[in-house]
């Protein structure tokens, strides 16, 4: 996820990929986390902010 967010910022910097992530981890029942490999703390990283 961070790779295809760096990689989307440079090919479309006003790309809403960040927000849409976020959103949907927020959202949806049927995410975990720490499954997904995602760390503590992750929407704190200056990428996700």
């Amino acid at each position: 996820m961070c790779s295809l967010s760096y990689l989307l910022k440079i090919i479309q910097p006003n790309n809403d990929f960040k927000d849409q992530v976020i959103g949907l981890m927020g959202t949806c029942p049927l995410v975990h986390e720490k499954e997904m490999g995602f760390p503590a703390g992750w929407k704190e990283e200056p990428l996700w902010k």
